[in-house]
C-alpha cells in the first residue's frame, strides 16, 4: 500500500509542473514583446486664476486698533470693500502686516499671493473745485408797495 501512495504523489507533482507546457515559450520571449502601456489620464490644468484688483483705499491706527480699507474688484463682479484687522480673514483677503506711519498693507490674496499695497494720491478721491462764492450772488431787489 506504501507504493501506491508515492506513485499517486510522483504523478501529481509531474502534473503541476506541465499544466501549461506553453509557459517556457512566455519566458523565452522570442518576439521580444512588452507588457502593454497604461496610459495615465494627463492631469487637466486649471484655467489660471484671473487676477482681482485691489485698491488701498484707507488706513486706521488708533494704537490699540488698526484697520486697512480694501477695495477688491474681481473680473465680471462688482467691487467689494472689505475692513479687515491684522490677521483677520474676509472675503478672501487675509491681512497680514499694517504699517500706518508708511501707508502700506501686506495681503494675502485668496490664501496664496502675498501683496503689498500702498496707500497714494492716485487712490483717494480728487478734491472737487470749490463751490462758487456765494457773496458775489446778489439777491434780486424788488420795489417795495405802499
Amino acid at each position: 500500500m506504501g507504493e501506491g501512495v508515492a506513485t499517486v504523489l510522483v504523478f501529481s507533482v509531474c502534473a503541476i509542473a506541465q499544466s501549461n507546457p506553453y509557459e517556457s515559450i512566455a519566458e523565452r520571449n522570442v518576439f521580444g514583446l512588452k507588457p502593454p502601456v497604461i496610459h495615465q489620464p494627463a492631469l487637466a490644468e486649471s484655467p489660471p486664476r484671473p487676477i482681482p484688483n485691489l485698491v488701498l483705499t484707507g488706513v486706521v491706527d488708533f494704537s490699540d486698533l488698526k484697520w486697512a480699507l480694501i477695495t477688491r474688484t474681481d473680473p465680471g463682479r462688482p467691487p467689494a470693500n472689505h475692513t479687515l484687522i491684522p490677521g483677520e480673514i474676509e472675503g478672501g483677503l487675509q491681512l497680514l502686516d499694517l504699517n500706518a506711519n508708511q501707508a502700506t498693507v501686506t495681503v494675502r490674496v485668496d490664501g496664496a499671493d502675498t501683496v503689498l499695497l500702498r496707500l497714494s494720491a492716485t487712490n483717494q478721491v480728487s478734491k472737487s473745485a470749490p463751490p462758487p462764492q456765494i457773496s458775489s450772488l446778489r439777491p434780486p431787489i424788488l420795489p417795495v408797495r405802499r
